[in-house]
């Protein structure tokens, strides 16, 4: 089992980014020096807080991930032209070393679309195109692919990433189009963090069932992304979680994204409580869904850095629980 963090890069409107920036540089020493495997960034345009852009944030705190592996959680892919992406992305892992994970995902802000000129009905499509066009490109062979959406001639990147063309690609979805992509364009599914378990599970057969063949499930990390706080107990990690994680959700929910409530979540979604309820719900992901990659998210707008701290200090005690 391995641990990544899930920085929040979003901050209330009213916050001085340079602070919060040097926060989320301590939270990630903090997490190297609590045993995470990983650190993730996520992404949003024109969104109600103040968002740090995955790419640029990542490269930034490099210097403090030390082995750690970085990711992407997730980029909105059918926004970029793949040119610009795949760019940016090789220099990105070159700068990581080769440790560099892209997880991306369609897109469901109807002012994202509007912004950026996308049609909805695109966006699966767009997913896949790029995807295929990264690799191509991270290939380092002349590229030349024309679509009504994307034309290339001869089209070579000089700069390829340390993987090259196998950098991982996890794919978030949660519809049965996109599980279904997931499995057939990704190297892993990223599950998001409102889902039960139950319907993880759910999900995790579809996309099973659509791997191609030769593709062995049993080969899988079937990451899960999870709300996680830790606390001397569960009733205390809420009270302290609650305020912040509600403003985030409040969000999510005029952003058209369904979630449930809040109090069935952190009975079936969430991971809170004590060292010992953490390790319980993480043994339960291992044995019930295979995730050997857990990642999870300590802070949302709101939240004081003492406590995200005091969180992945303690977190420290449930990764040591599990051999790596």
């Amino acid at each position: 089992m391995q641990f990544g963090l899930a920085l929040a890069g979003q901050f209330l409107p009213g916050d001085d980014p340079r602070t919060r920036v040097a926060e989320t540089l301590e939270q990630v020493r903090a997490a190297r020096e609590a045993g995470f495997a990983s650190v993730w960034a996520f992404q949003h345009f024109l969104a109600d807080f103040q968002f740090l852009q995955p790419v640029p944030l990542l490269a930034r705190l490099l210097s403090e991930a030390g082995d750690m592996h970085v990711g992407t959680s997730v980029l909105l892919a059918p926004f970029y032209p793949p040119v610009l992406l795949a760019e940016e992305l090789a220099t990105l892992d070159v700068l990581a070393d080769g440790r560099l994970i892209v997880g991306m995902g369609a897109v469901y802000r109807d002012e994202e679309f509007r912004a950026f000129g996308v049609p909805r009905a695109e966006r699966l499509d767009r997913l896949a195109e790029t995807v295929q066009v990264l690799r191509d490109l991270w290939s380092g062979a002349p590229v030349t692919h024309r679509t009504s959406r994307f034309v290339l001639e001869n089209a070579r990147l000089r700069l390829r990433p340390i993987q090259g063309e196998r950098v991982s690609v996890w794919i978030g979805a949660t519809g049965p189009r996109g599980l279904r992509q997931a499995a057939q364009i990704g190297d892993e599914w990223l599950a998001s963090p409102e889902l039960s378990l139950p319907a993880v599970a759910q999900r995790q057969k579809a996309y099973r069932d659509a791997l191609p063949d030769g593709v062995r499930p049993e080969a899988k990390a079937f990451p899960l992304l999870r709300e996680a706080y830790v606390a001397g107990s569960r009733e205390a990690a809420i009270r302290t979680a609650r305020p912040a994680l509600t403003t985030k959700y409040e969000a999510y929910a005029r952003w058209g994204h369904a979630v449930g409530d809040f109090d069935e979540l952190t009975r079936d979604s969430f991971v809170f409580g004590s060292v010992c309820d953490c390790v319980e719900q993480v043994q339960r992901y291992a044995a019930e869904l295979a995730t050997s990659h857990l990642i999870v998210r300590m802070q949302w707008p709101g939240l004081e850095q003492r406590q995200v701290l005091d969180s992945i200090a303690a977190f420290a005690e449930v990764i040591a629980r599990f051999p790596r």
